[in-house]
């Protein structure tokens, strides 16, 4: 609706199509009124299945558009007869449940036991009435098209009236006159399973082995077939090859009801198919081409934006963020950051490589080297690879960079982390805003640009590292001011502190441990220095003189250098200072006291001592890498502990038949 009305405003605004907001509040106000307890100011959550489920965007988006936390079955659990979301507060109350999951995967402890979607004890917590859930358990029994021969009946019986619709004229073949009149009619009807994954087959289309077979299927298990009437589809324009063509309709709807009647909403979606796939339509999920359903009002409707009513639910996000979504999040910042540091340093190790070759000088192939070197550690865990010394008009460095940036097998690379960054950002899509998730996409589309060139291009490859540079600012800019400050975004930070400390602890390692050779050292401390964004503050701080105590100064113990060791483990303690936690007498937890030492050890350290060798080795530097970087895993360590270690799923302790999805209750899983 919102991309028709910009490809289309003039026409939405002529014609006075119905707006969906009104639909959507009452749809929330609905929910408040189901919650079992917490009237005032109920917790409501959006059940779905993740990511792998082909409505995930549209379940993000619409919990993002009600204000409810999207969640997953590893999101929740049952306690003391109730439903509670494991947050990193701890467990919260959940009073209702907007459930987007099917039926049999709802319960693993009841239902499907090999369901990873579902909450153990979710049906006893629902029999009690200890949570309202919205769709209730048991409603994807409406779908069974074997009630529909039964609905004139039942609209009498509880209604004392007509349908006002009629239905398509079907029979279930669990009854003799049914099963007697498909079969003697099977070429002129459309067969469906009464189930909801079985799709639907027109009689008139099969083969004559076909329907010998459909006929022993619905012969073996009769009451789980219906035969139907063929509907004469409706038909639309469709541009087909250009041309203004008719295709067959089928139109979904919308209904949410509540105690004083249904509520629908004014529009829907409109799949495009073709009349000879119209039969098998009627029965098969919304996929293809779609398009927005309008209804058509009498007059400009006034403008409503969703907010929330006076009494409606002011739950803070802060204490409803699941547990899962701040690991999610954590990750989105680690990759993000871990994708712009080796972003920067691969156009670095290009530059670098340009000088090299137009120059010829011999301390840029020296620094080259080492960067490489350090390149290959970060990226691909190949740092002991040996490396040719003649870099000058070989294809060895063309080579590394190319898989550096684009070879997605390699764990490390920028194209794995790329897709890992985007993995963990649709985990939490309810969560970004439309600026930020295209900000995502331009990073992929930045990456297939560069896959389409010739593995000789340089030029291109040094034109797409400074696109993913602009489109990770962009996304820095985005999440760091535009989120607003709650426990999501501190996670997001944390994650970022946490990996450019960690890169800059094993770039150091890969580089100035050991004192290089003669007329290298000042060409390799200034491209480290370009890498991370500091050599104009060096400059600034120490003018024309660069030794590897003033470049370490900057680089490691600069605690105002936003791109410093020493700043991301003290804003790493700040941003972990700032998390929920349990009141304890006994001071500072496993993780604080960890970064507490971190701290002090940055802001303690010299870098003239650091910078001094033993023979060629840098002794003091050895040590204090070594030591902040246990003191960061250890942090890093009890924030998982703290935060991150509940979120694991819930499973039977039987082994589960991939085949039948059966458990075998006498086998146990050791």
């Amino acid at each position: 609706r919102i991309a028709c009305s910009r490809i289309l405003p003039n026409l939405i605004r002529s014609t006075h199509v119905h707006r969906l907001a009104r639909f959507f509040r009452l749809l929330r106000d609905h929910l408040v009124e189901r919650a079992p307890h917490q009237k005032l100011d109920p917790r409501i959550v959006m059940l779905g299945r993740g990511p792998s489920d082909p409505n995930y965007f549209d379940h993000a988006y619409l919990a993002s558009y009600l204000g409810f936390p999207l969640v997953e079955g590893e999101d929740l659990t049952v306690r003391d007869g109730h439903l509670w979301l494991r947050t990193i507060e701890g467990l919260k109350l959940v009073d209702m449940v907007f459930r987007r999951v099917p039926d049999d995967l709802c319960d693993p402890l009841e239902l499907d036991p090999a369901s990873r979607a579902g909450i153990p004890g979710l049906l006893e917590v629902a029999r009690r009435g200890a949570v309202g859930m919205v769709n209730p358990l048991g409603a994807g029994v409406l779908e069974n098209p074997g009630l529909i021969p039964f609905l004139p009946r039942i609209a009498r019986q509880f209604l004392g009236e007509e349908l006002q619709l009629e239905s398509l004229p079907t029979w279930w073949c669990g009854e003799q006159g049914g099963l007697d009149h498909v079969l003697a009619n099977m070429d002129e009807l459309v067969i469906k399973r009464i189930d909801r994954g079985g799709g639907a087959v027109w009689g008139g289309g099969l083969t004559e082995g076909q329907s010998a077979d459909w006929r022993a299927r619905i012969l073996a298990d009769p009451e789980l077939y219906v035969g139907q009437v063929t509907a004469e589809g409706a038909t639309t324009p469709a541009l087909v090859d250009g041309v203004l063509e008719p295709r067959g309709v089928v139109t979904r709807c919308f209904v949410a009801a509540a105690e004083q009647g249904f509520t629908v909403m004014p529009g829907g979606f409109t799949r495009v198919v073709d009349a000879e796939e119209l039969p098998e339509a009627l029965g098969a999920r919304l996929r293809g081409v779609c398009k927005d359903t309008w209804v058509i009002a009498s007059e400009a409707e006034r403008h409503l934006i969703l907010w929330p009513s006076a009494g409606a639910p002011t739950r803070g996000a802060d204490e409803s963020l699941p547990s899962r979504a701040a690991e999610s999040l954590y990750w989105v910042g680690r990759y993000a950051e871990r994708g712009e540091f080796l972003t920067r340093l691969s156009r670095t190790c290009l530059r670098k490589f340009n000088e090299s070759r137009d120059y010829g000088d011999p301390s840029d192939s020296g620094a080259l080297t080492i960067l490489l070197r350090a390149l290959r550690q970060l990226s691909t865990g190949q740092g002991t690879a040996p490396v040719p010394g003649n870099l000058a008009g070989t294809q060895f460095v063309e080579n590394t960079l190319l898989e550096t940036v684009r070879d997605a097998t390699l764990e490390g690379s920028l194209a794995a982390t790329f897709k890992a960054l985007e993995d963990a950002a649709v985990a939490v899509r309810d969560r970004w805003s439309t600026d930020t998730w295209r900000v995502i996409d331009d990073i992929s589309e930045a990456l297939e640009h560069q896959r389409v060139f010739d593995r000789g291009g340089l030029p291109a490859l040094e034109d797409t590292l400074d696109r993913l540079i602009s489109a990770l600012m962009a996304f820095t800019g985005l999440t760091v001011e535009s989120m607003t400050h709650e426990y999501g975004w501190q996670f997001l930070l944390i994650g970022r502190r946490v990996e450019r400390a960690t890169m800059l602890l094993d770039l150091l390692r890969a580089t100035v441990l050991l004192e290089a050779g003669e007329g290298v050292e000042q060409p390799l401390l200034e491209t480290l220095l370009l890498a991370n964004e500091s050599l104009m503050t060096h400059r600034r701080r120490f003018r024309a003189s660069l030794d590897a105590a003033s470049a370490l100064q900057v680089i490691a113990l600069d605690h105002g250098n936003p791109r410093s060791l020493a700043h991301q483990v003290l804003e790493l303690g700040r941003h972990i200072d700032a998390l929920p936690r349990e009141q304890r007498e006994r001071g500072l937890d496993a993780d604080q006291r960890a970064l507490l030492a971190a701290g002090t050890r940055v802001r303690l350290a010299d870098a003239s001592a650091l910078a001094r060798t033993t023979g060629n080795r840098r002794e003091g530097l050895v040590a204090f890498l070594d030591a902040l970087g246990a003191e960061l895993e250890a942090a890093v360590e009890a924030l998982n502990q703290a935060y991150f270690t509940h979120v694991q799923p819930t499973q039977q302790l039987v082994a589960v038949s991939l085949d039948t999805g059966r458990a075998d209750a006498t086998e146990i899983i050791e």
